[in-house]
């Protein structure tokens, strides 16, 4: 993680998390990454990336 979130600015970056644990919260508030409280298909589906369109690697 420090790899990642090194030298960022104010918010280190986000959290798709649906629905996070206190333990959760603190981590990603400690390390300021920002938690979007939903899975990954309900964010591609508000962004509107329709789902069926994206492939498992």
């Amino acid at each position: 993680m420090p790899d990642i979130t090194y030298d960022a600015g104010a918010r280190a970056g986000w959290a798709l998390i649906k629905q996070p644990t206190s333990k959760e919260i603190r981590y990603c508030r400690k390390k300021r990454i920002e938690i979007i409280e939903m899975d990954v298909s309900d964010f591609m589906e508000k962004t509107a990336i329709p789902v069926s369109s994206c492939t498992m690697l």
